[in-house]
């Protein structure tokens, strides 16, 4: 479908008023691209980028734009109307508020889904795992290839947190024959995928996102393991049915790549669902909260195996006593 794309150029001073009058018209779906802001998401060490465009580094200066995205309708282009009306008033009333200019272009919603694309390559993560995207061809017969298509789920292996997971997945599975594993926030899929292809009997996979547990099935389908991948939606800590499908195995192998804070808060979780000699690999973890982490985990009957750190980012395996 072709959509309108209107650009207003403004400033942070102006963001808040144009986001006001676009809601009192009716358009309640737009996006922000402020300066400031993008500088801060960036500076965020708590956020796992997988990606970032080089080119987002230079809008961390510069003037404020909001883009909304309009239909060719007749009632859209009213809306249309109104803005630029609204534009010229502020453009009247004061001049602290940037350009007030509005500029409109004609955009594919197909190349949005597609844009992304450009980005995401084979990729060999350890010594047997490549990463491959299914429009990508890879030709070694002596590695372990994951196909997978992220789409707007988390995982492609090029952020630290999921490389170092796989690399300590693929070095703790050699201790095992057929382990039953567990992939928490599971995102696309990829830990949960690796394991299986390095020999894991079955996989159980959760995010509480219904779109990762959704592609996460798909991408275990592309690899031709979905038999052994059950993916469920949804917050187990807050959900007695999925605590029950999940709590139905014991797992040999526990991967979480989340976030400290919630790691902590599942600890007590993992302790339940693993048995004795259970590896559990954390990741997603800023350097600043391992301490927290491995604390916790310790209270609760682990043992350090060891920590891995990669620019501020770090992943844990524990054992279970």
């Amino acid at each position: 479908m072709i959509w309108n794309e209107l650009i207003i150029h403004t400033n942070t001073a102006g963001v808040e008023t144009i986001s006001d009058a676009l809601i009192s018209f009716g358009v309640d779906c737009f996006v922000i691209e402020d300066p400031e802001d993008l500088k801060a998401l960036l500076n965020d060490k708590t956020v796992p980028w997988d990606y970032i465009d080089d080119s987002l580094f230079e809008r961390t200066s510069g003037e404020s734009r909001i883009k909304i995205y309009l239909s060719d309708s007749n009632q859209d282009a009213e809306k249309i109307k109104v803005i630029r009306n609204k534009l010229e008033e502020l453009q009247k009333e004061t001049n602290e508020m940037g350009l007030l200019e509005l500029t409109i272009g004609r955009v594919n919603d197909e190349e949005w889904a597609d844009n992304w694309k450009q980005y995401f390559h084979p990729l060999e993560i350890g010594d047997k795992i490549v990463i491959k995207p299914s429009w990508e061809k890879y030709e070694n017969k002596d590695k372990i290839v994951v196909e997978l298509d992220p789409s707007s789920s988390f995982g492609t292996g090029q952020h630290e947190t999921t490389k170092l997971c796989l690399e300590l997945l693929e070095k703790y599975m050699k201790g095992f024959t057929a382990p039953q594993l567990l992939d928490m926030g599971c995102g696309s899929g990829i830990l949960g995928i690796a394991g299986i292809l390095f020999g894991a009997e079955s996989v159980v996979a959760v995010d509480i996102d219904e779109n990762a547990a959704r592609i996460a099935k798909e991408n275990a389908e592309k690899n031709g393991i979905g038999p052994k991948f059950t993916a469920y939606c949804g917050d187990v800590l807050a959900s007695k049915y999925l605590s029950v499908k999940v709590g139905a195995y014991k797992y040999n192998i526990v991967l979480a790549n989340i976030v400290a804070d919630v790691l902590v808060v599942m600890s007590e979780l993992f302790s339940e669902l693993t048995v004795k000699d259970s590896i559990v690999i954390c990741s997603g973890i800023i350097g600043s909260k391992m301490e927290m982490v491995k604390i916790t985990f310790q209270a609760k009957g682990f043992t350090l195996l060891e920590s891995s750190l990669q620019n501020d980012w770090a992943a844990i395996v524990f054992k279970k006593q």
